[in-house]
């Protein structure tokens, strides 16, 4: 699953680790995109008592998640690959499930997220 190489060589890590390295970092690259495209679903439609503050808490998670995501990109291009977060790959690649369709009670929400 190592995504193409660049057109230019790092030797950070020599090529016995390198893809195991590039495969490992791109799994938890595309899961942790498709998390924060639940958690910003979850976060658009959650209703019900107290969903102002969990829309809240969601925003706080959202960010930490995308900045997760763009520390472990950098990580891949250290070691001389190109990330792949495109749409296509992380809904092919990804082995988290879809947040549902619409509108959600908090009381629904908050554990389908702590469960997925």
């Amino acid at each position: 699953m190592a995504t193409a190489t660049t057109t230019f060589k790092r030797n950070v890590l020599n090529e016995s680790k390198q893809d195991p390295a590039t495969d490992l970092l791109q799994a938890m690259l595309t899961m942790l995109l498709d998390l924060a495209l639940n958690l910003k679903q979850s976060h658009w439609n959650v209703v019900g008592p107290n969903c102002r503050s969990i829309h809240r808490q969601l925003a706080e998670i959202i960010v930490t998640v995308r900045a997760a995501t763009d520390e472990i990109a950098e990580r891949i291009v250290t070691i001389g690959v190109a990330p792949d977060g495109r749409a296509k790959t992380i809904s092919s690649d990804s082995e988290l499930d879809q947040f549902p369709t619409g509108f959600h009670h908090v009381s629904e929400t908050t554990p389908w997220l702590a469960i997925k």
